[in-house]
């Protein structure tokens, strides 16, 4: 009887040993389960944040980083067109020598911009700019201009040249006020931009329309294109509403226009026997003409303006 009981003992402990063990199994299986089911989670959280923060090149963490396209529109109020013409100095016909003069003018330059700005920081970041545009630099006014009897006389003269800009610009950014929905700042920066001076040309009129065609064949002194350069200097203001739409006032200075060695340089025929001087013999020239360089040069010295764009 003792045995019996001894064995039937054996068994119940038996049985509850597999129990046990079963569960164990169980619940180690569904530990691992949830183990494997909670990195799965993690790994999306993750993810989705990342995809929350970034938008490949254009995004960060930070909502004024972003890619942009937008339009200048800038008013130039000092832009200087001048002319300078080199005769040669000859004995005989001393009257005529070199002679120049400028006129003063404005224009309205308008930009295409494209870019790419990055905040490394909540309220500081670093724009980086390229814009293309148009401006004309048209100008009337009274010129000197070399006549037979006189080199001081002031002719009227038309002026007509226009440009086309593009160049490059980093500015730093810096948010002073920072709201739900608007974001206001300071830029400042430096930049290089080119000109492609186009359509120069000066006509001659009034009373000395007819001695510009003795001299130069016509009253009209056309020149080929150029182009000319400028470091930029560059400091405004911003708005920004709803993060993508940035507006702008900025003050931009191109100094090294006026340098001396820029501007379209041309060499015209100056018609001696036209002048009244025939059969004047220059060695190395000859009795019909002499040639004379002409140089004809545009300067925008700064530009206002305002500007939007679109921040993706």
């Amino acid at each position: 009887m003792v045995q019996v009981n001894r064995l039937a003992l054996a068994l119940l402990l038996g049985l509850v040993g597999v129990s046990f063990s079963q569960e164990s199994e169980e619940q180690t299986k569904k530990s691992q389960q949830d183990n494997e089911g909670g990195g799965g989670l993690l790994e999306v959280k993750v993810d989705s944040k990342q995809e929350t923060n970034t938008n490949g090149f254009c995004r960060n963490e930070f909502a004024g980083t972003g890619c942009f396209i937008g339009l200048e529109v800038g008013y130039s109020a000092s832009v200087k067109n001048s002319i300078a013409i080199a005769i040669p100095q000859i004995p005989q016909i001393s009257q005529i020598s070199n002679s120049s003069g400028s006129q003063q003018t404005s224009s309205v330059p308008v930009n295409l911009t494209f870019g790419y700005q990055w905040y490394f920081a909540s309220k500081a970041g670093l724009q980086f700019k390229g814009y293309a545009g148009y401006a004309n630099y048209n100008s009337k006014g009274e010129n000197k201009v070399p006549t037979v009897t006189s080199n001081n006389g002031n002719v009227p003269i038309e002026m007509s040249s226009s440009a086309i800009h593009y160049g490059v610009e980093a500015n730093f950014l810096y948010d002073l006020f920072q709201g739900e929905s608007v974001t206001f700042g300071i830029n400042a920066g430096v930049g290089y931009q080119f000109g492609t001076f186009i359509g120069q040309r000066v006509t001659i009129s009034g009373q000395e329309t007819q001695q510009a065609t003795k001299l130069f064949g016509k009253p009209v002194i056309d020149f080929e294109n150029y182009t000319a350069s400028s470091f930029t200097y560059n400091v405004g203001l911003y708005l920004a509403l709803s993060r993508h739409h940035y507006f702008g006032f900025n003050w931009r200075v191109t100094p090294r226009y006026s340098a001396p060695n820029s501007g379209g340089d041309m060499t015209k025929m100056v018609n001696m026997s036209g002048i009244g001087v025939p059969g004047v013999g220059v060695p190395g020239v000859g009795v019909s003409g002499v040639g004379v360089s002409v140089k004809y040069k545009s300067a925008p010295a700064s530009s206002f303006l305002l500007s939007y764009s679109y921040l993706f």
